[in-house]
């Protein structure tokens, strides 16, 4: 265990579940991605750092690929960093963040609430992530969509499409593979999967479709909703989904279930303008994040190509 100013690393056996996530729950930015189930699935064997009695802590996402140790943002989880219930003084956030200077290869992902003070060392830039609050009316929100948006509902309606919330079933998403905009790998398929599985296990996950007049599901959405946190995960439309605009539908529903409450619709980006431009449309702001990196993008994507760097158990 490698400890400094009441800061420790622990490694995943040695850390309390319970303590772990009551602290991302009660965070005044929680986020599902930091909750033991998720990161036992995209990272095993992560490490936590942790700031006395899991007052605040930050996951560890610490790899070895032939005895190196690489430290590199896991798949399916956009912003982790440090997580806490309350503000932090300045001299904790600067410990927290020394351990992210290594001599070895990092690239990691911060949230926004617990931004670095000091980072001569290594690169740091800010990445787009779109968010809407949703404590407004639904006629409020609608209000606010854009003149395109509103016109591309109006056809999905006249396109006798609808909108349901279904549970998962086998290989639900995966028969739509083909459609999907972004393709997975194998090892990003058995992750996925688990994060659905384990999702509806804990009563967070929700899954929309779109079916056309024959009840042929032509665009599917998947969220998990932890706390008043509603992230996107992933979406798929077919050719007649996309002609009739299926996917501005699923949201219009979205947004209309959780209309008038403090619940926060996290589109989680978008870098491609095509897509933050879609996430726009629905009247979502930009929160970004920080990505911090002593490495370049190519020297990544080599240590993410690692077929066997993030171990699926």
């Amino acid at each position: 265990m490698e400890k400094q100013n009441n800061l420790k690393i622990l490694e995943r056996k040695d850390i309390n579940d319970d303590k772990w996530n009551q602290c991302i729950s009660n965070s005044i930015n929680y986020r599902h991605q930091a909750l033991t189930w998720h990161l036992d699935i995209v990272s095993p064997g992560w490490k936590g750092v942790i700031y006395g009695d899991y007052e605040a802590v930050m996951p560890y996402p610490l790899m070895h690929k032939y005895g190196i140790p690489v430290l590199l943002q896991p798949v399916f989880c956009q912003q982790l960093g440090i997580f806490s219930p309350g503000n932090l003084d300045k001299s904790v956030i600067v410990n927290f963040y020394r351990y992210l200077r290594r001599p070895f290869p990092v690239q990691y992902n911060i949230n926004s609430s617990f931004p670095p003070l000091e980072y001569a060392e290594h690169r740091f830039q800010k990445l787009p992530n779109i968010e809407l609050n949703l404590n407004l009316s639904y006629t409020e929100l609608f209000n606010n969509y854009s003149k395109n948006t509103k016109r591309n509902i109006k056809k999905a309606q006249k396109a006798s499409i609808n909108i349901e919330e279904v549970t998962p079933y086998e290989d639900l998403f995966f028969v739509h593979y083909k459609n999907l905009r972004f393709k997975f790998n194998n090892r990003k398929k058995i992750l996925f999967k688990k994060i659905i599985y384990e999702a509806f296990k804990r009563e967070e996950g929700l899954i929309y479709i779109a079916t056309n007049n024959n009840d042929k599901i032509i665009a599917i959405a998947f969220f998990i909703k932890f706390n008043n946190r509603l992230t996107f995960i992933v979406s798929s439309s077919s050719k007649q989904g996309y002609k009739t605009h299926a996917m501005y539908y699923i949201f219009d529903e979205i947004i209309k279930r959780f209309s008038n409450n403090d619940t926060i619709l996290d589109f989680e980006g978008s870098a491609t303008t095509g897509v933050a431009k879609f996430y726009k449309s629905f009247g979502g702001i930009d929160n970004p994040y920080l990505q911090i990196s002593n490495i370049s993008f190519e020297l990544y994507k080599y240590i993410a190509s690692f077929k066997n760097l993030f171990m699926v158990k």
